[in-house]
């Protein structure tokens, strides 16, 4: 089965930063302590509700961030790529630009540069997880998202 060209890259970066994980889902996760996993509702609530409850579990994250949905999982997108900064207009424009919803089924957001997880998981469940980071971010990276789509030097 083809699996698309970004999975073996965001799964090395979860393998550095929570050892003994084998992909990028819930399962896949290494063993983690059942009491990190507390209540998240996904659904009986509004969905504009539950996004914005989702973000702020995301609020403390930072540059460069691994996001798994339901959409990662075809051939045609993968793990989505994005700056933790621009995390809230990914999710709120996700559904017109990728046809599907964000929130849908279990969810990771892994964050390479600090070793931080946010997984959501389908049984209305949510952590947060410590890894160790996988890198270190440039002191230019601010710089360069600043800048525009040509970069600093454009």
């Amino acid at each position: 089965m083809s699996r698309h060209r970004n999975w073996d890259f965001a799964e090395q970066l979860l393998k550095v930063m929570f050892p003994g994980s084998t992909g990028l889902t819930i399962g896949g996760l290494a063993p983690t302590p059942h009491d990190i996993w507390r209540p998240f509702d996904i659904e009986e609530r509004e969905d504009d509700e539950v996004l914005a409850d989702l973000m702020a579990e995301c609020s403390h994250l930072t540059g460069p961030v691994v996001v798994v949905n339901d959409a990662s999982y075809t051939l045609e997108y993968g793990p989505h790529f994005v700056d933790a900064g621009r995390l809230q207009e990914f999710a709120e424009s996700f559904a017109a630009d990728f046809g599907s919803a964000f929130i849908s089924g279990s969810m990771l957001f892994v964050a390479p540069a600090t070793g931080d997880i946010v997984a959501a998981d389908d049984e209305n469940l949510i952590a947060h997880i410590k890894g160790r980071p996988a890198f270190t971010l440039s002191p230019h990276y601010v710089e360069v998202l600043d800048s525009g789509p040509g970069g600093p030097h454009s």
